[in-house]
């Protein structure tokens, strides 16, 4: 075909469009790299319908652009190769753009990549990302089971001991109500998960009471 993938990308909206598309695609990919954000983006969007990709092709190099929405749109090809699946999640979940983040939060709910958890700290840890962002990260603590986990989760749920009482809840927060809810799943045989959630079952408050019995915050 004579067809720029512009073209073929801005009209291709029926199945036999998307074939030719495709075969094109097959053709072009190895010897023609659009420059322009908007070309690049609509190939991606493009590439992602299709049923299979053509051989060879990876979404890697435009996972790094400037741009964010070829960024989102690269990561999510990327994700439909099993091969490429943790490298578009641990690229996401250090994404500055909170779009690319929450894509590669819930692209985790299937499987945190052993890789990422470090990076998935650094964002929990981030006062600059959202609440929400945080909240999300937080429930992917459920795939992981290491002491320094479960130490992290109860700095979230519980005061430090004084000399003249023992731990309190801290107070209520979204952060705090996805903490329970992965210590209620994870860690509900450890001593101090154990005082945690029965302090929030007793608090009279019926979001910490659900939290403790491992429901999420609706």
């Amino acid at each position: 075909t004579n067809e720029r993938p512009g073209t073929l990308i801005t009209t291709a909206s029926t199945e036999q469009q998307l074939a030719t598309a495709r075969a094109a695609l097959q053709q072009l990919q190895l010897r023609y790299q659009p420059e322009h954000p908007d070309v690049q983006r609509n190939l991606l969007a493009l590439l992602a319908r299709l049923r299979t990709l053509p051989e060879g092709f990876s979404a890697r190099p435009w996972a790094a652009s400037d741009e964010v929405t070829v960024r989102y749109h690269a990561l999510g090809v990327m994700l439909r190769h099993a091969s490429e699946r943790d490298e578009a999640i641990h690229l996401a979940l250090g994404d500055s753009d909170p779009r690319v983040v929450r894509f590669g939060l819930d692209a985790a709910a299937g499987g945190l990549p052993r890789q990422s958890l470090s990076r998935l700290m650094l964002l929990l840890n981030s006062p600059q990302r959202a609440v929400e962002l945080r909240t999300r990260g937080i429930l992917l603590l459920q795939h992981v089971r290491t002491p320094a986990v479960r130490d992290w989760l109860l700095e979230r749920v519980l005061t430090r001991r004084s000399l003249l009482r023992g731990p309190r809840l801290q107070p209520k927060s979204p952060e705090v109500l996805m903490a329970l809810v992965v210590l209620a799943r994870r860690w509900r045989d450890v001593a101090q998960a154990t005082l945690a959630l029965r302090l929030a079952e007793a608090s009279g408050d019926p979001e910490l009471a659900a939290a403790a019995r491992g429901q999420e915050p609706g």
